[in-house]
């Protein structure tokens, strides 16, 4: 018989335990007997459920008696007290249960106390209100190492075009060296760099650009014009 068929109150450790029967009345009744009664009744209808004799007394299995009676299509219910143990236990696990439910509910208070009280203190010593975690994870975008052509400004004016395959590495270098307060980039390949920059750099112009010959007359690139322009030739 598997266990999920068997009534509650009865112990696991004694389902095949060899018990007197005031100790099955304590677990269960069959139908509207006591479990005393009904193996009174089979016995003496002749059918007697086995059974062991120990200290002078009638002993037997719980499995015995409730086979018997699943077989005579007999319901078996729990008794009075075992329904008192399981209604017991059921009000332990609801305590349990609630007892945890106070513990987070007084946790996510003590959080959102302490939100609020810094959201305050923001206002007044940098007259900013704070945004929540939510907000920020909200717009938060996957970190990945910037590989493309950046572009710094100043001035509203492009002043430098440059290519890296760590763009945060390199504007922190540029940044001791050159006057710039914005940049943005174009997200490239890295197969592709060298065309892109030339490309943006011959546009351009840039003021911090790199140059050689006569007074600077040409400007530094991976790739000259006249190279970009044969490059997008037919073979």
């Amino acid at each position: 018989m598997s266990s999920s068929r068997w009534p509650c109150g009865i112990p696991k450790e004694h389902r095949r335990s060899w018990v007197t029967k005031g100790v099955l009345n304590k677990w269960f009744k069959v139908g509207d007997l006591q479990a005393l009664s009904y193996i009174a009744k089979v016995e003496k209808l002749g059918y007697p459920i086995k059974h062991r004799v120990r200290n002078g007394s009638k002993c037997y299995r719980a499995l015995d008696v409730i086979a018997r009676a699943r077989a005579e299509c007999l319901e078996i219910k729990p008794t009075g007290v075992a329904l008192e143990k399981q209604n017991i236990a059921e009000l332990r696990r609801t305590r349990i249960a609630l007892e945890q439910e106070v513990k987070e509910l007084e946790a996510l208070k003590s959080a959102v106390t302490h939100v609020l009280d810094s959201r305050v203190l923001s206002e007044a010593l940098t007259g900013k209100a704070m945004v929540y975690a939510s907000e920020i994870v909200a717009q938060s975008v996957p970190y990945e190492n910037q590989c493309g052509v950046y572009f710094l400004v100043k001035s509203d004016r492009v002043v430098y075009v440059g290519q890296s395959v760590q763009i945060g590495t390199r504007l922190s270098d540029h940044a001791k060296t050159k006057d710039f307060d914005r940049y943005t980039y174009i997200a490239c390949s890295k197969e592709k760099l060298d065309v892109l920059e030339s490309l943006y750099i011959h546009a351009l112009n840039p003021e911090y650009q790199g140059r050689s010959g006569y007074e600077g007359e040409r400007i530094a690139a991976p790739y000259s014009f006249e190279q970009l322009s044969d490059m997008s030739k037919p073979a």
